[in-house]
């Protein structure tokens, strides 16, 4: 793979800098480090969360019974690729499945649930077999006819209910951590000397690396308007998953990181005005407190071309523009 180093003009600059983010305090001291906090994970904001006392209200009006086989000679080792069973092998399946006695039935449907949920680390097997019960006793005779058959449809359903359960748990614990104190920024994290993306933009001026990764049309425009200010000391294409990001109860990935020459670092994720919704909204929430807690010197923004949230820390491209300008 190819690597593209840090420009030489900011090698000394970036060699020092570390970039904020959000720490916990140990919970057993280390005898080998002086140092006493640790990053904070969203395991760590899960820690204590229990489906025993979560209600199991889901909406299975909309289930279709499909019933789906996995064709994974066709996958090519890849993601294997679901189809609808039609025609005989549909009968086929269905009098297979009838044959067999009730219980077993749900069983094998609470089995196949259970398989894949099992794959959730922040809930123990035991905690999510009782509430898949909880929730399959509460089946209508006709939602449990279409779960024999489609058992990976109310899979998705049931995952997503509980995915929405643990993020809400995150969000309650790290603001109240946040408010006892036990939450808090510091400089842990270093750029790298060298990035390899796969596809880059070698076009561009002011770039903190020889060459960026490539970005998508909002992002280059972004990248554009900001390498034309003369405020603007480099930015750099934030690789996501592997480079910086504001660790919370989501983990916000900013696609660009800028340096003013007056020394502020700008944490900028631009974000396509129809990817407005709740998921962006709660990065928008972890920005705004990560910006609070990093110092006067780091800002963070959601840049959408033409939307509106109304919300701090969201702004349309024009006004960012204009703040970024003046910093």
């Amino acid at each position: 793979m190819n690597e593209f180093m840090v420009c030489e003009e900011h090698r000394e600059y970036t060699a020092t800098l570390r970039l904020p983010q959000f720490v916990v305090p140990n919970i057993v001291p280390s005898f080998f480090s002086d140092d006493n906090t640790t990053l904070l994970t969203r395991e760590a904001l899960a820690e204590g969360f229990t489906l025993r006392d979560k209600d199991t209200v889901i909406d299975f009006s909309t289930v279709e019974g499909e019933i789906a086989r996995v064709d994974i000679a066709d996958a090519g080792g890849t993601t294997p690729k679901a189809w609808k069973l039609t025609g005989a092998d549909n009968q086929f399946f269905r009098e297979y499945f009838n044959s067999q006695p009730p219980e077993k039935r749900i069983a094998h449907c609470k089995g196949v649930i259970l398989a894949q949920l099992s794959k959730i680390n922040a809930i123990s097997d035991k905690d999510l077999d009782e509430y898949v019960s909880r929730i399959i006793s509460g089946l209508t005779a006709e939602q449990l006819e279409d779960l024999q058959h489609s058992p990976h449809i109310y899979l998705a359903k049931i995952k997503r209910k509980i995915e929405s359960l643990t993020d809400a748990h995150r969000t309650r614990i790290f603001n109240l951590w946040v408010e006892q104190g036990k939450i808090t920024c510091a400089s842990v994290f270093g750029l790298k000397r060298a990035i390899s993306p796969l596809k880059v933009t070698k076009t561009m001026p002011k770039t903190l690396y020889t060459a960026e990764e490539e970005m998508n049309d909002l992002e280059y425009d972004v990248a554009w308007e900001l390498a034309n200010l003369p405020n603007i000391h480099w930015w750099h294409r934030n690789i996501s998953r592997s480079g910086f990001c504001i660790n919370g109860y989501v983990n916000a990935f900013p696609d660009i990181i800028a340096l003013t020459a007056s020394g502020k670092i700008l944490m900028i994720e631009p974000k396509g005005d129809h990817l407005e919704n709740a998921e962006s909204r709660r990065k928008v929430e972890i920005g705004n407190v990560w910006q609070s807690m990093a110092g006067a010197d780091y800002r963070y923004y959601m840049v959408f071309r033409d939307k509106d949230l109304d919300v701090k820390g969201a702004v349309r491209f024009d006004g960012f523009m204009e703040i970024v300008r003046g910093l």
